[in-house]
């Protein structure tokens, strides 16, 4: 019997669906038609030329997902390492003053122009990109090889401390870089770094020069080689094989952690092409640091691309980087703003993402899962509760963070003050990562792009203060919930690019001066509260500490509620919840609502803390941060987060540098991910098991839940305590004796000793 033929229309909309980058590229070069102010032939031109770095960039993150199923987020970043190398190496000759000191007679000290800059320029560049190739190989072998049993999901994060790490080492190389005195011209600053040869090309209004042409020539070749190397060459069916199957080109004799060794080194070049090249663009401002080296604008592009490329389509991410690059240099000579295309890329990411949803293979599915790697902590066992050692430690514990946190004002001065109430409010924004991460199993990169909302209802209105929290959080949990509905479909890495994507559209949006932040005003004045001034740094630290304990308090009530139980059997087992009839749709929204609500409060509080709305302060790079100090801290229990925000807070306190944070943050992460998942929360709660079970031997009292991990060696043949026996028919009966069987508390039941049960 021959199965019914499926109406034309559902295999047309399946067939557009399965070309849908295709389809979208399409869409974008028809729509650039249609712009207000119709951009000349130049500015396509110049498009074309910016495109060719984000091919790059897009080309390394499809090597890298096909590779390894991740998504590697520090693709950026360690080509901007390997750019501010090459800069180093440009500005102070160090190759030709290498070869001087090795050589004199064959380069003299005095030939400081000519051939032998020449020289040294190319040097640079080869270094360059060698050290980017270099560092993504040891990222391979330092963090992703480590990760090969764990989810991909988690290996995707450690690329997160991958991109803080090198950001943090391109930091500190301009902070020791010696910066001019006096001001330096802007021919100077942006062009010092140019290659050293004539070309000039004028098209328009858009001229390019020698860095232009070495962009397109290096950028074509370099796409080429790749693509000749997987499709062409032997090497190129290995890395094929072992990308598909690893286990079966294991069978068949290929070495398939060397073989994807080699892929990285592809991908660090590839990388560090692009980072050299715009070292080249930015002059010497690489090296004088006019800029946060931690920055995710052109991270946000080339995830569009490799979106539209699906992650696995090497010449779709080619060709959609140089759509994409089109795009936006047209929009940005029609709109004159950067708002528009922040907007554009952020629907084509959601639209693509949910069309591609419907048409993911298992495989896939399994690896866009969502965040699983936490387990919960569990509370203090109750037979040990009631113990004075226990109550005295509690008490202890309690009474030593109240006076830490109540007396830290009067300690601090004003600006360190300033930012303690800053990290309390960066707590309250760490909670609510913890509700849709920890609790729904959804990575959020963008919990600050909401938090902007809470900030505009106060900085854009002139709403009493306790009305302007509320306004800000109800508003917040709506643009939550509307982020929330794609999240039904889209899973874990889809859904945190999905994310990004939306804080740096909101950041460029909501909260630019050239857009709808114009109507922000320019001071925010703090309000008077039950008789105080919060403009004082004290009182107003003191409201940002009391609002942070009932946000913890509420969300240990919900927590202890069905509605947390519920989104934690959501997250450990979607299917299996879902058959014992939870409402999974009503859940998650549930989650994303709560979630939205406590970050734009404590949005609107940042407001009132910085007197106005900062646009710098809520970007996407923001967002990425807080979520990896709260995975530092850990998702196991609510305190956890906070851990993480102490730590970051302490930091600025301290008055270390933003590099050398960048640089702590990441080692640290580096360290969770690799050795203690759960956090240093979970770290901090084995350090109370241990005590717990001290406690538990010296008043002998049997508690199962402390001994199932740690095993039970140290209770072998102890004393089995007595409990009541329910008899079938009903009835309690009592055992008149206590027995006690060797080896009974080891976790293995093969080990308990088949001897007869002796007397006590």
């Amino acid at each position: 019997m021959t199965a019914p033929a499926r109406p034309f229309r559902l295999k047309l909309a399946e067939q557009i669906a399965a070309r849908s980058g295709v389809v979208t590229l399409l869409a974008i070069l028809l729509g650039i038609q249609f712009l207000p102010t119709r951009a000349p032939a130049g500015i396509y031109a110049a498009g074309l030329v910016n495109g060719c770095i984000l091919a790059l960039n897009a080309v390394g993150l499809v090597l890298t997902y096909r590779g390894n199923r991740i998504i590697n987020f520090g693709q950026v970043q360690i080509g901007a390492c390997g750019g501010v190398l090459f800069a180093l190496f440009v500005k102070y000759q160090t190759f030709l003053n290498l070869g001087h000191s090795v050589c004199g007679a064959c380069i003299p000290k005095t030939a400081r122009h000519g051939w032998a800059l020449d020289l040294n320029y190319a040097i640079s560049v080869v270094a360059g990109v060698g050290f980017a190739a270099l560092v993504s190989w040891l990222v391979y072998v330092g963090i992703i090889k480590r990760l090969e049993a764990a989810p991909r999901i988690v290996a995707s994060v450690g690329t997160l401390f991958v991109a803080v790490v090198v950001a943090g080492i391109s930091g500190e190389i301009s902070s020791h870089t010696h910066k001019p005195k006096k001001p330096v011209s802007p021919e100077v600053l942006f062009r010092s770094l140019v290659p050293p040869f004539h070309f000039q090309w004028v098209v328009g209004p858009a001229h390019f020069g020698p860095t232009d042409l070495v962009t397109v020539v290096a950028s074509v070749l370099a796409v080429a080689a790749v693509m000749f190397l997987l499709y062409r060459s032997r090497t190129g069916v290995a890395l094929r094989a072992a990308a598909e199957s690893p286990q079966r080109a294991l069978t068949v004799g290929i070495a398939v952690s060397r073989v994807t060794g080699r892929l990285w080194w592809i991908i660090g070049a590839l990388a560090g092409i692009g980072g050299v090249v715009t070292a080249m663009y930015a002059g010497n401002a690489v090296l004088f640091g006019t800029s946060d080296p931690f920055t995710t604008e052109i991270l946000v592009y080339v995830l569009a691309v490799c979106v539209l490329a699906r992650f696995v389509s090497l010449p779709l991410a080619a060709a959609g980087g140089l759509v994409v690059g089109v795009m936006q240099e047209a929009v940005l000579w029609s709109q004159k703003s950067t708002y528009v295309v922040a907007g554009v890329v952020f629907g084509l990411v959601l639209l693509v993402l949910l069309a591609q949803t419907s048409q993911r293979s298992r495989a896939e599915t399994i690896a866009a899962g969502g965040w699983n790697a936490t387990r919960e902590t569990r509370p203090t066992p109750r037979e040990l509760k009631s113990l004075a050692p226990v109550r005295s430690w509690r008490r202890g514990l309690i009474i030593a963070g109240i006076v830490v946190a109540l007396g830290a004002p009067w300690i601090l001065n004003v600006g360190q003050t300033n930012l303690a109430a800053v990290m309390a409010i960066t707590g309250i924004f760490g909670v609510s990562v913890l509700v849709l991460t920890g609790w729904a199993g959804q990575i959020s990169l963008g919990q600050v792009g909401i938090a902007a909302v809470g900030a505009y209802v106060v900085g854009a209105t002139h709403l009493p203060f306790l009305i302007a929290l509320l306004v800000g959080g109800l508003l917040g949990a709506v643009c939550s919930v509307a982020l929330g509905v794609p999240a039904l479909r889209l899973r874990g890495l889809h859904f945190a690019v999905t994310s990004l994507a939306f804080a740096y559209a909101v950041a460029e949006i909501l909260v630019n001066p050239n857009a709808l932040g114009k109507h922000l005003r320019s001071i925010v004045g703090r309000p008077d509260l039950l008789g105080l001034s919060l403009e004082d740094g004290r009182s107003f630290y003191y409201f940002c500490l009391v609002l942070l304990a009932l946000t913890v308090i509420a969300l240990v009530g919900i927590r202890r509620s069905r509605v947390g139980r519920t989104l934690l059997a959501i997250r450990d087992n979607e299917t299996a919840a879902q058959l014992f009839g939870v409402p999974f749709v009503r859940a998650q929204l549930g989650a994303f609502a709560l979630a939205g609500f406590v970050s734009a409060i404590g949005g609107a509080m940042f407001a009132y803390s910085q007197h106005g709305v900062n646009a710098t302060s809520f970007g996407p790079d923001q967002s990425m941060l807080l979520f990896l100090c709260v995975v530092i801290g850990g998702l196991g229990s609510i305190p956890a987060p906070l851990l993480g925000v102490a730590l970051f807070g302490g930091l600025q306190i301290g008055g270390v540098n933003l590099p050398a944070q960048y640089l702590v943050i990441g080692i640290v992460g580096f360290g969770i991910i690799r050795f203690m998942p759960g956090g240093v929360g979970m770290l901090v709660f084995r350090g109370r098991d241990a005590f717990l079970r001290r406690v538990a031997y010296r008043y002998r009292i049997v508690v199962p839940s402390l001994f199932t991990d740690a095993g039970a060696a140290a209770w072998e043949n102890q004393v089995a305590p007595i409990r009541p026996k329910v008899r079938t028919g009903g009835g309690t009966v009592f055992i008149p004796r206590v027995y006690r069987l060797p080896d009974q508390w080891l976790a293995r039941p093969d080990a308990v000793s088949s001897q007869s049960p002796r007397s006590s």
